[in-house]
């Protein structure tokens, strides 16, 4: 087998080059284009701006000022989304929720930070929302509201009324560090949640949760070193051509499509998380749907569509942190042992982990006292 680390300091193309060269990623269409979603229907808007204008002047549903009206913070904005897509997906017409999100209101006290506030509306309702992106948008004056204001600093208003500021922005320094202390609480709430998540066992479900949504996967797609180098190992030479090859864990199926492009003659991608269904958007939207294949499922379950035929290839990107992290690796060597073909590629085959002492006086002084 030829080993991924091996391919990359030989293959025609080094990660460095990768990263410099975006064109290799204008051939994966919608990788990086999101428009925003209406919070009321199917219309799609090229910016939160647009929406947030259109959705204030067409609809009467003005998500700035009710943010200023609640005085919602950035989770409240967060809260304020999904809780309107939340609404509007149970029918409730539109009318009724902006009075139940009028100061007072039942709706408003759900988005508010505080003891009432609902924080399973944290949880996001569309996977990949972009207005949740756009938060900071809508806790902020628009355009208008700031040439308003400006005007309005115009009319004459002396020193008296510069003195009346200092103490306001005092406050806002106050309320600043409130928010601060309400963000680590919460953070500190949520990883509590994930590690008990982790800590059951239930280590399938953990898996589909955490790679169901963009974020992670963005990370990734933006790290060119790693990206890049499996990208120039697919493509050195004759690897994929012409070969069929497997690609366990796909996540958004970037490595599936980059062996397509290599000229891979068939490709599966086999992904447990939700986002298998994403993959096979990507694949149909850059033309490769008679090449490449995704399957929702484990890999140790999961029906193939070339049955119980070996492979070629297989690649996968199963490395976490302190390379195990992700428990993929079993889900990896049981598909060497079941599909690979004698003599086949298998990408990386190897890896090297470094250890390294640590002295740290202050950090050992704390176990004194435990």
């Amino acid at each position: 087998a030829i080993g991924l680390w091996r391919c990359v300091s030989e293959g025609p193309m080094a990660a460095e080059e990768f990263a410099r060269d975006d064109s290799d990623w204008e051939d994966f269409a919608g990788a990086e284009e999101q428009d925003v979603l209406s919070v009321v229907g199917e219309k799609r808007f090229g910016s939160a701006e647009e929406l947030l204008l259109h959705h204030k002047n067409e609809l009467g549903l003005d998500l700035r000022g009710i943010a200023a009206a609640l005085q919602l913070d950035f989770f409240g904005g967060v809260r304020l989304v999904n809780l309107l897509r939340l609404q509007v997906q149970e029918g409730l017409p539109l009318d009724t929720i902006k009075a139940g999100l009028a100061p007072g209101g039942p709706l408003s006290r759900r988005v508010r930070s505080g003891e009432e506030a609902d924080d399973e509306l944290l949880q996001p309702v569309l996977n990949d929302d972009a207005l949740l992106c756009a938060v900071d948008s809508f806790l902020q004056p628009g355009e208008d509201d700031e040439e308003e204001e400006e005007d309005d600093g115009h009319d004459g208003g002396g020193a008296d009324e510069r003195k009346e500021e200092v103490p306001a922005a005092g406050g806002s320094v106050e309320a600043l560090q409130l928010q601060l202390q309400q963000a680590k609480a919460l953070l500190q709430r949520l990883l509590e949640e994930e590690s008990a998540g982790a800590a059951t066992g239930d280590t399938d479900s953990y898996y589909s949760n955490s790679y169901s949504y963009m974020g992670i996967h963005e990370v990734m797609l933006r790290d060119a070193p790693r990206t890049g180098a499996y990208h120039a190992a697919l493509s050195q030479g004759d690897i994929v051509r012409g070969k069929k090859v497997l690609d366990v864990g796909c996540g958004t199926g970037v490595l599936s499509l980059f062996a397509a492009k290599a000229g891979a003659a068939r490709v599966v991608g086999v992904d447990f998380s939700e986002m298998a269904t994403t993959a096979r958007q990507l694949v149909k939207d850059n033309g490769c749907e008679e090449v490449v294949d995704i399957v929702h499922g484990k890999v140790e379950d999961a029906e193939l569509p070339f049955g119980e035929e070996e492979v070629d290839v297989i690649v996968s990107e199963w490395m976490g942190y302190c390379l195990f992290y992700e428990n993929m690796l079993s889900s990896v060597l049981f598909a060497r042992d079941k599909y690979l073909r004698c003599g086949g590629v298998l990408m990386p085959d190897e890896a090297v982990m470094y250890i390294a002492g640590l002295q740290d006086p202050e950090y050992l002084r704390f176990w004194d006292d435990v």
